[in-house]
């Protein structure tokens, strides 16, 4: 194969090739001096490529952490209007229960006027019937007097 190559290689108008395995297998990695300028760009361009995807995956590594951030917050938003409603229900309800604990009140202040006002009416009524009484006893009294008299 070695043979065919170089025979190849010199009808074209090359030089000779002598590469032997011996040399092959003394192969040592070139130098960063002796690497030749294009595969130092190269490399140089790769180097750039991966600083770019390394900033990309930062910059979107940085953006979801903003947005978690900012779903976070509104989480929290979403929970501190919900402590506030729940505050203002609260409150809502403790005036509810205030009122209604008043209106109690008046309604039994209320009944134990009425109860009052019908006690003084009854022991004025009872008075009345007393006096009625006391009257016509009075008069059945004179009444009779007044017939004994006369007899």
């Amino acid at each position: 194969l070695h043979e065919d190559f170089e025979k190849r290689f010199r009808k074209e108008g090359h030089a000779s090739i002598n590469i032997d395995e011996q040399q092959h297998d003394d192969y040592e990695p070139l130098d960063d001096d002796d690497i030749p300028e294009d595969a130092y760009f190269e490399e140089e361009e790769e180097e750039e490529e991966e600083e770019e995807e390394e900033e990309e995956e930062e910059e979107e590594e940085e953006e979801e952490e903003e947005e978690e951030e900012e779903e976070e917050e509104e989480e929290e938003e979403e929970e501190e209007e919900e402590e506030e409603e729940e505050e203002e229900e609260d409150v809502e309800g403790e005036e509810e229960q205030e009122e209604e604990e008043e209106e109690e009140e008046e309604e039994e202040e209320e009944e134990e006027e009425e109860e009052e006002e019908e006690e003084e009416e009854e022991e004025e009524g009872r008075r009345g019937r007393r006096r009625r009484r006391r009257r016509r006893t009075t008069r059945m009294t004179r009444k009779r007097s007044k017939r004994q008299l006369e007899e």
